[in-house]
């Protein structure tokens, strides 16, 4: 299994949604709020099992620093 994570601006201003989705289709799995190292855990903690994240073998982010430390925390990424 493979999953993208991006963010999302809305509103005016810095206001930012962290999405996770499939990176074939573009398929929306899940949406969190800010696009902290914090709250990305959080929103991936309570999307996926273990038993589903250990299927995930790429994870499609860009370079923003926050996202790749909390896939880093995830063992099986």
């Amino acid at each position: 299994m493979s999953l993208s994570i991006d963010e999302k601006s809305y509103k005016k201003g810095h206001c930012y949604a962290t999405v996770i989705s499939g990176p074939v289709g573009g398929r929306v799995i899940e949406v969190g709020r800010e696009r902290t190292q914090e709250s990305t855990e959080l929103l991936v903690g309570k999307t996926f099992t273990d038993e589903q994240l250990i299927k995930v073998k790429s994870v499609c982010v860009d370079m923003w620093e926050p996202y790749l430390s909390a896939i880093k925390k995830v063992p099986e990424c």
